[in-house]
Parts: C-alpha cells; sequence; structure tokens
C-alpha cells in the first residue's frame, strides 16, 4: 500500500509537466508486468517439467514393480507346479507301500499256512 501511494504521489507529480514520462512509464509498468507474466510463466513451466519427471520416475518404478509381481507370480506357478508333482510322488509311494503291506501280509498268512500244512502232513505221517 505504501508503495502504491508513493507510486501515485509520484505520477501525480511528473504527469501535469512532463506527460512524455507518463507515457514512457506507462511502457515501463507494462514491460516490468509482461516481465513478471512471463517469470511466472517460466515458473510455472519448469514445475511443469520437475512433475512430468516425477511422472516418469513413478511410472518407472510402476513397471518395474509389475515386472517383479510377474516374476513372483511366475516362481509361485512353478512351486506349485512342484508341489503338485511330488505330491503325486508322495500317493504313487505310499500306494506302492499299501501294496507291499498287503504282500507282506498275504506272504504272512501263505507261510502260516504252509506251515500249518506241513505240521499236519508231518502228524499224519506220524
Amino acid at each position: 500500500m505504501v508503495r502504491q501511494a508513493h507510486h501515485d504521489a509520484v505520477e501525480t507529480e511528473l504527469s501535469p509537466r512532463h506527460p512524455e514520462l507518463d507515457e514512457g512509464g506507462k511502457k515501463l509498468s507494462a514491460m516490468v508486468r509482461q516481465a513478471h507474466h512471463d517469470a511466472v510463466e517460466g515458473v510455472a513451466l519448469s514445475f511443469h517439467r520437475v512433475t512430468l519427471s516425477l511422472y516418469r520416475i513413478t511410472l518407472s518404478l510402476y513397471r518395474v514393480t509389475l515386472s517383479l509381481y510377474r516374476v513372483t507370480l511366475s516362481l509361485c506357478r512353478f512351486t506349485l507346479s512342484f508341489h503338485r508333482v511330488t505330491l503325486s510322488f508322495y500317493r504313487v509311494t505310499l500306494s506302492l507301500y499299501r501294496v507291499t503291506l498287503s504282500l507282506t501280509k498275504g506272504e504272512s498268512k501263505l507261510s502260516a499256512m504252509v506251515r500249518q500244512a506241513h505240521h499236519d502232513a508231518v502228524e499224519g505221517v506220524t
């Protein structure tokens, strides 16, 4: 406000005596306004460039994150496949164990029957 009052006083002082100074002052004032406008636009443009750079960096980080996610997903799928294969081998091994156990029990029963038959045959001879 003080500056504006001083400016107005100077213009009032100079205007009546020297109209050419008043015209030059208006031109100078217009030039200053334009310079200020250009400076503000320059700052805005710089800010826009910084924002754009940050956006590009963010986009690059997003792409890296997406790639890492895809790699992780592939590893999970591989692990799941490996788990399924391991589970299948476990089931086959369990089935073989059960068959072996059944054969062993059957063999034990067969051995017992043969021993009993042999025993009966020996007793029948005596």
